[in-house]
Formats: C-alpha cells, structure tokens, sequence
C-alpha cells in the first residue's frame, strides 16, 4: 500500500485525485489530503508517508513553502499538480524541490500513479548514488572522505560541549598474507568481518570508516573520562582477533591501533589524525596486536597490550 499525502486547497480537486488513486487496479494507494503545506508538515511529524502530490499554487510563486517541505522531508517524492499554462512555473518548481508534474488536463488515475511511482524511483535512486558516495562500497562502512568530515564536526562540539572523545585508526597485521594464502574473495569476507565487528565494539551513534586497504578508523564523542578509551582499544583488539570461519578454514587477525584523545591531541582534524597515525606507528613497531596512545594518559595504569607515545 502506497501511502500519499495529497496537499490541495481544492476539496473538489482532492477528492476527485483521491477517487483516481483508489480506481488504479496495479497498485494499491491510500490517500490523506490536507489543505495547506503548513498543515502537511504536521501530519509528515506524525506519520511517514511515501509520496506527497502538491498543488502549484499552494508552493507559491517563490517556492518557499516547497522548500520547506523539502527540507524536513528531504526523501520525500513530491509530484507537483498544474494547468497546462502553469508548465513552465512546474517544470521550474522541479529545480526547487519537486520530483516530477502533471498536468490537470492530462489527469487520470494511470497517469497519476505513474508520476507517483517516478518520482518515489528518482528519490529512491538520488538515495542510493548519495550513499554510494559517501560509503565504502565492500563494508558499508562510510569511506575517508566521510570520516574526516565526521572528525572535523566531533572537534567543534568538543570544543562547545567540553566533552571528551577518541580517534581510533586501525590497521590489521598481516593482512596481505591472508590475500597472498586464500585469495582476495577471502580478504574481502574479512574485511567485511571486521567492519561488522568493530561496529559491535562501540555505540550506535559512533563513527566506524574504512580509511582504504585494510585500514578503519572509530571516531567517540562524549565520552565521560579519556580513560574509558583504554577499555575501547582493549576491546578493539579482542573484537579484530574472533576468527572469520570460511569453508572450513578459521582466518586468525590482529590489528595495530594508534589512538589520539580530543581536543587536547589535536584542534582540527589534520592534527588530530596526524597524531593518531604516530600512535600507530608505534603500535606496528612493537610487532601489531597492541595499542598505543599520542599522549601519556594513561601514566602508571598500562595494560600488557597499551603503551603510549609521549
């Protein structure tokens, strides 16, 4: 069931588009109209929709209100209702928002639910290229470009909340080996296992990336004390190390972790991810399988697998 929320300060008008839904016999549609985009927006608070027919004239001459909408439901398929002389004025409401038009004379139930079909397509569509390009396409994980930007915002609210947070980069031990002996299907498999592994580690709202190659970054914010971050990278660890299981075979991992506390390790996101990078140095240097830290945190309560780089 296709659910439409018809914006149409006709009441004519909407029932008679409301009556061409209900008559379309490939797709079942149920229709909720409302007068005005003011009102659509407080029905779109309260219950989701998958597509939205709006009159022209209810957008106006500027398009505000179509913008608004927009804005708030931002995944929204929108097809714009017009007269044959207001084509241009809809085809223009097209850059401001609007998915697809049709016009009144040419109206039937048919047309209709094409249009409404298209437009839920488009925005299905726009969906899937703006995931794509901000997601590394193996783990779904979100890609370099991604996390940097994440890195960059987490620091503001650092510096406004004076909160605590932690920069993680995570590079697994011997990775190529694992390529080298069982192929690159059963390197992808363990990267798409660890990817899934550290999400378990943290919280939902928290950072996961892949970086490139066998490289992942975790980015915490709000953290209570910058001790916590020991724990993580202990888990971390631990979470890397369970075995993949593949026809039969067990792939074994470990990883290497470089980790820099904000804002004190760093104030923007270069800084930041510099100083996380001569943690992990560190980490590769002492063999892998450990953790290392920018800064001396952690003075005096060391655990076997944590040291710190001062």
């Amino acid at each position: 069931m296709i659910q439409v929320l018809i914006v149409e300060n006709r009441p004519e008008t909407a029932e008679r588009l409301t009556s061409l839904l209900h008559e379309v016999e490939r797709e079942s549609f149920e229709a909720t109209c409302t007068a005005s985009v003011e009102d659509a927006i407080e029905k779109l608070a309260h219950r989701a929709f998958d597509a939205a027919v709006v009159r022209l004239d209810v957008v106006g001459e500027d398009f505000d209100p179509l913008r608004h909408l927009r804005d708030l439901a931002p995944m929204l398929p929108v097809v714009i209702l017009c007269s044959r002389d207001q084509r241009e004025h809809a085809i223009a409401a097209q850059e401001c928002g609007a998915d697809d038009y049709v016009e009144e004379e040419h109206l039937s139930g048919e047309v209709l639910a094409r249009s409404i079909q298209y437009a839920m397509t488009r925005v299905d569509s726009a969906a899937k290229l703006a995931f794509l390009s901000r997601s590394d396409p193996l783990t779904g994980l979100v890609n370099r470009a991604v996390f940097r930007e994440r890195v960059e915002q987490a620091l503001a609210r650092a510096v406004r909340s004076e909160k605590t947070g932690g920069l993680f980069l995570v590079d697994l031990d011997s990775f190529q080996t694992v390529n080298d002996t069982y192929g690159n299907d059963a390197g992808d498999l363990l990267l798409q296992h660890v990817g899934a592994q550290l999400k378990d580690v943290v919280r939902p709202y928290d950072v996961v990336g892949r970086l490139g190659g066998d490289d992942f970054g975790l980015l915490l914010e709000d953290m209570d004390d910058a001790s916590d971050t020991r724990g993580i990278a202990e888990r971390v660890l631990e979470a890397v190390a369970r075995p993949l299981h593949i026809g039969g075979r067990e792939l074994m991992s470990t990883a290497s972790i470089g980790a820099a506390i904000f804002p004190t390790d760093g104030s923007n996101a270069s800084s930041l991810l510099r100083n996380a990078s001569f943690a992990l140095d560190r980490s590769k240097r002492q063999g892998g399988d450990a953790a290392s830290f920018y800064m001396d945190v952690f003075a005096g309560a060391r655990g076997p697998r944590i040291s710190a780089v001062s």
